[in-house]
This record gives C-alpha cells, structure tokens and sequence, in this order.
C-alpha cells in the first residue's frame, strides 16, 4: 500500500485505516496551550502549590503565538491549572514567574494563590 503525502495509514485483518498528519492552525494553536498547561503545572509543583489551590495566572512577553492559543483555549487553561483569573500582562512582583520557551517564542508565566 502506497501512503499519500499528509496522511499515514495501517492495515489489519483486510481493514484500511487512514488518517491524516497535517497540523491545522487550530490543532497547533490547541497544542501550544496543551503545553502551556502543562508549564504552569510544573511552575505550580515548583512553588508548593497545593494540589487543590486556586491561582492568579499571567502570561506576558513576546510570544504571540502562545498568547492567542491561551486566549483561544483560555476556558481549558483556566479548568486545567485552577486559575480564576488569567492576565495577559507582566507578573505581579510576588507571583512566581519564569520565562518559558514553547515552539520558539519565550513566554512569561506568573502564578500566585489567589
């Protein structure tokens, strides 16, 4: 069986099985908050953040392919790291923050219990 450029393909027990490996804009913009998500997670474990604690989440810098994915999927950022507010804009001096590098663009995230 010959593949087609953009797809991959199995066969089992006389089936065929294709699917296709192009990433659209919008499943590369839902992986980058995928990501996203799992940094602030890290950065949560990194502060002694209980598991259960509600934050405060910024998200700054120069990274606008990042900042649109998080304000696209911002009701699954803010569902998955337990913000209850998520600001676009420098970290607040107290908060934790770091700058982290995600498909190329270096993004600031800021956590703090709210």
């Amino acid at each position: 069986m010959r593949e087609r450029p953009g797809a991959a393909s199995a066969q089992d027990g006389g089936y065929t099985v294709a699917v296709t490996t192009e990433i659209t804009p919008d499943l590369r913009r839902e992986g980058l908050a995928r990501e996203l998500v799992h940094r602030v997670q890290n950065m949560r474990r990194a502060a002694g953040f209980e598991i259960a604690d509600r934050i405060t989440l910024w998200l700054g810098g120069h990274a606008p392919d990042t900042i649109a994915a998080a304000r696209a999927f911002e009701e699954y950022v803010r569902a998955e790291t337990l913000a209850t507010l998520v600001l676009y804009d420098a970290p607040a001096p107290d908060a934790t923050h770091a700058g982290e590098r995600i498909d190329g663009e270096t993004v600031t995230v800021g956590v703090r219990r709210a």
